[in-house]
């Protein structure tokens, strides 16, 4: 596709160029021509003749030039035939602004101006989008009305509305962009494709994108790894967190899961850096628009009141940074010129009076310092404070250390000017020490992410039985697997499982607890039961003697319980009496992205302690490392108090397994395992209850 005719056109023709005023056709050709475009503006209007000094053509066919770019601002029920002329007339490239499309349902309309596209070569944004703008080239071909400084940052967007509040925010903060895209309903250009144009796009430095669906799981973490190999962070800013798997699960996976499981592990397999809300978008990129990052974790904060400084060093804390320490030849300078009262430890609180200059000779010394990596600076305006001043040594200071500086103006109005000058010269600043120091460790695990290996992922391997694709065979009509056929079918894939056995009467229950070794556990089996436990379909340490008894108490159980619920029998299973922690391996899928793996706490008590990970299929060993990492129970795989050594690879070994499987069978919609009983350290592992759902 040609890109440079989307973002670089000689020439653009925008149809449905409308004479009235606060009209979308007339808006895009006064941006073009008063805000600096420097190509040929071809306004097309069959009832015009003139528009903002340019000539108009009834069709894009009478136009007697070449055409680049073909603006489409028409109404629905003409767009097929608009881009039938445009790609006639040779365009390389069409922006689709009119609306009514798959948004509405009308999927053949678009389909149709997506193939005619496809098979011409001719790249297509939209429809039912806002625009797209270049300031490196003037070029404002959106119904914005803004263009916006020459900057860094291209903004990639599946909303027009949020463009136009991101571009007015954005004057404020004094951040400028490379490109601006709004994609609309992506018929052919989505985020993955721009991204991979934007990854050799030299004006290009950081990139944001506002997704509510994405897709292409695969090209997605491929490319965001592209532009991080090129020192170019990946914002994110998602929105559709509840939209996914809102009817309530029947695994214990899919109620812990929340909606938004699959995108978070695929953001973090990707390396995106995942953004909550548009306020903290704004502080993120003015620290990621100065270019530096952390070298190391270690801060400094520089403040002029106690309260301030002490709020700064707990968010370093809490965010996992670490408090720089000072070196004594530091100290012993700042203790040189610092008041009595002052301290000159980390946090270097040099008092309320301090002006301009007692800020520029404590900030030389800490960003003179070898063991720090990044200085906080506080300010809180008092009667001596002198903003704009210390604004200026903060200024000259950035100019001569490479090291990163985040500069805090805690206030509005009176520190208003002190603001504007450090984002003149493009040191990020805030109001807030917290959102700071938010901002400051995004960019510290930016620094971490570009440089990790950029080579494959080194994935599990191992063999696996034939019996699998027998039993998935079993369920082409899709539903739950019986829970014997859940086991075989993980057993299948290299799983150590229970022996077990299905009874129907209380006559079968001895014979059966005898033949699993003698110590059972009972589990009713119905597919209209998902939590045993919880009806009272669960009985441990079952002798032969207790057997028959034992079943005709839980048959009458489960009765009183779930009286409409159909009823399998009873799985007779070997009683595991070996120490070891339960764990829950699992499943969740996203229609468009697919599967993550959840891996966590399990037992009975998995709901209610939510002590879980998840990763994006295809799982890697690191992968699978981090989401263990993650757990506050990975603890007991490590002989917490006192407790054995667990196989914690056997456990990673299981991750890999549950990951190989979602990847050869995208049928299954929900998978658990649980419990997983992780035994001593060279014990393994075994599955004691599983659950498999095909989709029907």
């Amino acid at each position: 596709m040609n890109y440079d005719a989307l973002f670089k056109p000689r020439s653009i023709a925008v149809i449905g160029a409308s004479t009235r005023e606060g009209n979308v056709g007339n808006d895009i050709v006064k941006n073009l021509v008063t805000q600096g475009f420097q190509g040929e503006v071809y306004p097309v209007n069959p009832h015009a003749t003139e528009l903002y000094g340019k000539k108009c053509y009834e069709s894009i066919g009478d136009i007697p030039e070449p055409v680049d770019l073909s603006i489409v601002v028409v109404p629905a029920g003409a767009v097929v035939q608009v881009v039938t002329e445009s790609v006639g007339k040779g365009v390389s490239a069409v922006v689709v602004i009119s609306a009514g499309f798959r948004e509405i349902g009308n999927v053949e309309a678009e389909e149709k101006i997506r193939s005619m596209c496809d098979a011409a070569g001719v790249a297509l944004l939209g429809p039912n989008c806002l625009g797209v703008i270049n300031p490196h080239f003037s070029m404002n071909a959106s119904f914005a009305t803004r263009l916006p400084r020459v900057g860094s940052i291209a903004f990639l967007s599946q909303s027009g509305a949020l463009c136009t509040a991101m571009l007015d925010y954005a004057e404020e903060m004094n951040l400028g962009f490379s490109k601006f895209v709004s994609l609309g309903n992506k018929a052919q250009i989505d985020e993955v494709a721009l991204m991979r144009f934007l990854a050799d796009d030299p004006e290009t430095e950081i990139v944001v994108l506002y997704a509510e669906q994405l897709t292409d799981a695969k090209g997605f973490v491929e490319t965001v790894r592209q532009l991080q190999a090129g020192g170019k962070p990946v914002l994110i800013v998602k929105s559709g967190v509840t939209s996914i798997g809102a009817g309530a699960s029947a695994s214990h996976t899919g109620a812990i899961a929340g909606n938004d499981a699959v995108y978070d592990a695929l953001f973090e397999k990707a390396g995106v850096i995942r953004v909550r809300d548009f306020d903290d978008l704004f502080e993120y990129l003015a620290g990621f628009s100065s270019k530096r990052f952390p070298k190391g974790n270690r801060v400094a904060v520089l403040t002029n009141a106690g309260g301030p400084g002490v709020l700064t060093t707990d968010e370093v804390i809490l965010r996992g940074l670490q408090l720089a320490k000072l070196s004594e030849q530091t100290q012993k300078k700042l203790k040189g010129f610092l008041p009595a009262a002052a301290n000159s430890h980390n946090p270097v609180d040099i008092l309320g009076d301090a002006d301009a200059s007692r800020y520029r000779q404590s900030l030389e010394l800490l960003l003179g310092d070898e063991g720090v990596d990044s200085v906080v600076v506080v300010l809180t305006p008092q009667s001596m404070t002198q903003i704009s001043e210390t604004a200026q040594a903060i200024i000259d200071l950035s100019h001569t250390s490479p090291k990163v500086l985040y500069v805090v103006f805690m206030g509005a109005t009176d520190v208003e000017k002190g603001i504007t000058m450090l984002r003149k010269e493009q040191i990020p600043v805030s109001r807030f020490p917290q959102k700071a120091i938010r901002s400051l460790d995004m960019m510290y695990h930016f620094a971490q992410l570009s440089q990790r290996s950029q080579g494959d992922d080194l994935y599990f391997t191992f063999e696996k039985s034939g019996k699998a694709q027998e039993i998935i065979a079993r369920y082409t009509q899709g539903g739950d697997m019986s829970f014997s056929d859940a086991l075989e079918f993980f057993e299948a894939y290299g799983f150590s499982v229970t022996r077990s056995v299905n009874i129907h009467s209380g006559l079968e229950a001895r014979n059966a607890v005898e033949s699993v070794g003698g110590l059972a556990a009972f589990k009713i089996l119905s597919s209209d039961i998902a939590h045993k436990s919880d009806v009272g379909g669960v009985a441990l340490s079952v002798t032969p003697d207790t057997a028959e008894q034992e079943f005709e108490a839980m048959m009458e159980r489960i009765a009183k319980n779930v009286p409409d619920a159909h009823i399998d029998g009873i799985l007779v299973a070997e009683m595991i009496t070996e120490k070891g922690v339960e764990f829950i391996l699992g499943s969740v899928k996203d229609p468009n992205l697919g599967h993550a793996v959840m891996v966590g706490f399990g037992g009975v008590y998995v709901e209610v302690f939510r002590d879980v990970a998840f990763g994006a299929v295809p799982v890697s060993k690191d992968d699978a490392i981090s989401m263990v990492e993650k757990l506050k129970s990975k603890a007991l795989l490590r002989g917490a108090r006192g407790g054995e050594l667990l196989d914690e690879e056997v456990l990673l070994e299981s991750i890999g397994r549950i990951s190989r499987i979602l990847e050869e069978h995208p049928e299954i919609v929900e998978a658990d395992i649980n419990p997983l009983i992780i035994f001593s350290k060279g014990n393994g592992g075994k599955v004691l209850d599983a659950r498999v759902a095909i989709v029907r």
